[in-house]
This record gives structure tokens, C-alpha cells and sequence, in this order.
């Protein structure tokens, strides 16, 4: 559906979802037809998300009903918008599937946006060939497998979730995604990821340190961002 939208190889594409399965699905879209994503926190202001889809020139953005009303009265916001229920709804039985063309390794895997020394938002581009060597050459340190279960509690506008996500595609482990409402919680999360059999955990140094209790069946702790 992205590429009868006219998303193509080398395009940008936004995305502003809560934290779920239809984010991670429209993430992983967007990088099957070769274009690259830039991710929004679902909590940030339309008037920067303006600011980083017309800096980026992006094609379109895909946003969820909830930001659908916010997102269309954003002055500014010239992007084609596209929803995830119009974007996952079931194709007709027997539509041909379009398949992407012209994908290269130099081209923009995704874009994150920082506040930038002037206060002025700044992109930086992480290319196909980066981020595939990368996730590669972390998890031959890591070791993560797919019999594990990772936890995913980043925003994905913060690029440590591409090691809890993208590392998970790449051996096949399985994701949990956290509410959001527990995902900095020292006393909610550790019991959390001992009741849903977490063995992966990505954090900052300051979360684990004030978690409430130990959580015995991680097998793996990445510590990082801080």
C-alpha cells in the first residue's frame, strides 16, 4: 500500500504512532519499499514534527486516528498523511503485490532528529549499509538468539530501540513491548519482565540502577545513552 501511494526507494517517511505492534509493523513497511523512516515520540508537538518532515522533505506520514485531527491541522504539514488503518486493512484476495525497486545500501535507512546546538531540530542520517553492518557487528558482541525475549522500551525517535528491534528481526528473538506507563517504573518494570520471561534488556545505566528488585532470568544487559 505505501508503494501504490508512491513511496519509492530513497523517499522519507514519517511516523507518529504510540508505542504497539502497528507502529513496529509500519516501521518495518516503510523499510521494505527501500524509503527510510523518521520516527516522533507520540507525545511531541506538531509544530515540530512540521519543522522535521518539510527539513527532511518528506513524502508522507503515517500516523495512527488518534494524532489523525492534530496532524491535518498543522500548518505546515504538506506531507501526503496516511493512516494505519488504511495502511494494514487486508488487501483484496488476488491484488498483485508491488514489490520495491532501486533500493541501494547508500541510501537513508532512517532519520533522528536532535534539538541541535541552536535550538533549530537536526537530522542525522543513518544509511542502509550503516545500520545493516551495525546490527551485525553489536549482536556478535551481544550473542542475543531467537529463543530469547527482548524487551522494547525505547521511543523509537531514540536510536537505542533499533538495537532492541532490529536485532530481534535479524536472529528472530521475540519482542515485548512494554506499556508505556511502566517503562521507566523501578518497581513496575522489573516485575514485569520477570512475569513475561524477558531475557534481553536494553536500558540506561540510571533505570537499572534504581530497579526494586533483581531480575534472575536476564541473560543478556546492554547499558547505554546516558
Amino acid at each position: 500500500r505505501l508503494i501504490e501511494a508512491g513511496v519509492r526507494a530513497g523517499d522519507m517517511v514519517g511516523l507518529w504512532l504510540p508505542r504497539g505492534i502497528e507502529l513496529l509493523t509500519l516501521q518495518l513497511g516503510i523499510a521494505k519499499t527501500g524509503a527510510a523512516w523518521l520516527p516522533f515520540d507520540a507525545d511531541v508537538p506538531t509544530e515540530r514534527i512540521a519543522v522535521c518532515l518539510e527539513d527532511a522533505s518528506a513524502k508522507a506520514l503515517l500516523i495512527d486516528e488518534r494524532h489523525g485531527e492534530a496532524a491535518r491541522g498543522q500548518e505546515g504539514i504538506s506531507a501526503q498523511i496516511l493512516t494505519a488503518q488504511a495502511l494494514l486493512d487486508p488487501l483484496p484476495e488476488g491484488t498483485p503485490l508491488r514489490r520495491r525497486e532501486g533500493a541501494l545500501p547508500g541510501h537513508t535507512a532512517y532519520v533522528i532528529y536532535t534539538s541541535g546546538s541552536t535550538g533549530k531540530p537536526k537530522g542525522i542520517a543513518i544509511t542502509q549499509g550503516s545500520i545493516s553492518h551495525f546490527l551485525r557487528s553489536e549482536n556478535a558482541r551481544l550473542g542475543v538468539r531467537e529463543d530469547d525475549r527482548v524487551y522494547q522500551g525505547f521511543s523509537v525517535a531514540f536510536d537505542m530501540s533499533f538495537e532492541e528491534i532490529w536485532i530481534s528481526y535479524l536472529v528472530g528473538a521475540t519482542l515485548w513491548i512494554a506499556p508505556k506507563e511502566i517503562a521507566g517504573d523501578p518497581q513496575a518494570l522489573p516485575r514485569a519482565l520477570i512475569e513475561n520471561d524477558v531475557t534481553v534488556l536494553h536500558a540506561v545505566p540510571t533505570l537499572l540502577a534504581l530497579f526494586a528488585q533483581d531480575v534472575p532470568g536476564l541473560r543478556i544487559i546492554n547499558l547505554g545513552g546516558e
